[in-house]
């Protein structure tokens, strides 16, 4: 079986859909697959051996997107899309702006298939990574007449609830008819496309991430010393510094304990801040920014540090990775009650508290966990096992698309 996988940047872009490596893994021992990145910047990370990336949708012209801007505002899909409710509504410029650029991406993912500038054969499944402009242009391909192959893809959390981001995007209820397949990472995704597309209910499965391994084995709490973890790009969205912030602040008031806290991932302007703002840390809050590591690196350190906790603290999540591999080194969670976060972290491996959460709730989740540690930690591997092993949940999937293409 032969697989387009249309993505944001993946193998490029740092630390960008990072949790694709895994995917693609596995994946690539059931199907042949061909990577198509959107954009390209940074260096490329490395893929399977039987995976190829083609540049095809980020490397053409500038007489080739000039053209394609052209057409697109002489097109239905442009008249539709600014004569549309949402796009009517939309009162902020970035706004307006996001929902035409995605218009445009989706006309040139269009463009590109159309044209043949990739191979492919009748066999071949279009399958996009994210519920945005790759789906839409395949899907106007269909509506028109002019691609017959399977179409697929992934739902997460903002290509899912635009309600909850701000920010919408054009034609979804053209996308939604013409998508054969949807595959949600979470409950709540495949609800939230239920109460806004219910037509859709039948092209629905849910479809869990995972991860690999790491730690089967308790992480040692030493007393008096509390070793926290946190992992993700340094964005106003992923509220780093409100982790350094709540930290510190549990420190004044926790005098006795030690807290030795290490971040993964970097940033811009928000990094730079981050390590600024650090330097103020109390006397018993150790700090540790380690910005951007690869992902065997990320499984390195957390195979040989025993970390008690693992925060998350974030606005805005679809069924947060990050929090997958810390269940996979058997660590406890302190996370936000955001997106499918709930689907992953329980009172029986760790503690959730409201997005807007107090010092005090921070403080006492904190301590729940710690007073509680051992009966908590013994079961975060088991919830990983269950239900975000990657050999079997990407196994699944891609059987999934193999039968898909039978049918």
């Amino acid at each position: 079986m032969n697989i387009l996988l249309f993505t944001s940047a993946f193998p490029y872009g740092g630390d960008s859909e990072n949790f694709l490596r895994n995917e693609l893994n596995i994946g690539s021992k059931i199907s042949s697959i061909t990577v198509l990145p959107f954009s390209k910047r940074g260096s490329a990370r490395e893929v399977p051996n039987n995976v190829l990336v083609n540049n095809v949708c980020n490397n053409q012209s500038k007489i080739f997107y000039l053209i394609v801007l052209i057409k697109m505002l002489f097109s239905f899909y442009f008249w539709k899309s600014i004569l549309s409710k949402k796009f009517i509504k939309a009162k902020k410029i970035n706004q307006k702006y996001f929902y035409i650029k995605s218009l445009f991406g989706a006309l040139i993912i269009k463009t590109v298939v159309k044209k043949r500038k990739i191979h492919y054969d009748s066999d071949t499944i279009f399958y996009s990574y994210w519920l945005t402009y790759a789906p839409l242009g395949l899907a106007m391909l269909k509506r028109e007449g002019l691609l017959k192959n399977k179409i697929v893809s992934r739902g997460h959390s903002y290509d899912v609830d635009e309600e909850e981001v701000g920010f919408h995007f054009p034609l979804r209820s053209l996308m939604y008819k013409y998508v054969d397949h949807i595959f949600p990472i979470s409950t709540i995704a495949a609800n939230t496309i239920i109460r806004r597309y219910p037509k859709s209910i039948n092209k629905l499965n849910i479809q869990r991430l995972g991860v690999l391994s790491i730690k089967n084995s308790l992480n040692i709490l030493e007393p008096g010393v509390i070793k926290v973890v946190s992992c993700s790009g340094v964005r106003s969205e992923k509220r780093v510094n409100l982790i350094f912030k709540s930290l510190n602040r549990y420190c004044m008031e926790h005098s006795k304990s030690i807290v030795q806290w290490t971040h993964i991932g970097g940033g811009g302007i928000d990094f730079e801040n981050l390590k600024q703002e650090t330097v103020f840390a109390e006397q018993n809050l150790n700090v540790n920014i380690l910005g951007n590591l690869d992902y065997d690196e990320i499984y390195n350190y957390y195979k040989k540090n025993d970390i008690n906790i693992f925060i998350n603290l974030s606005l805005r999540e679809g069924v947060p990775v990050a929090i997958m591999e810390a269940l996979s080194a058997s660590m406890t969670v302190l996370a936000t009650d955001v997106g499918a976060t709930s689907e992953i972290v329980n009172k029986e491996i760790g503690v959730l508290i409201n997005k807007n959460f107090s010092q005090k709730d921070f403080n006492n989740g904190i301590n729940y966990i710690i007073y509680n540690y051992y009966n908590l930690s013994k079961n975060t591997y088991e919830i990983y096992k269950n239900y975000y092993n990657s050999n079997n949940n990407y196994i699944d999937f891609y059987n999934i698309l193999n039968h898909l293409n039978k049918t």
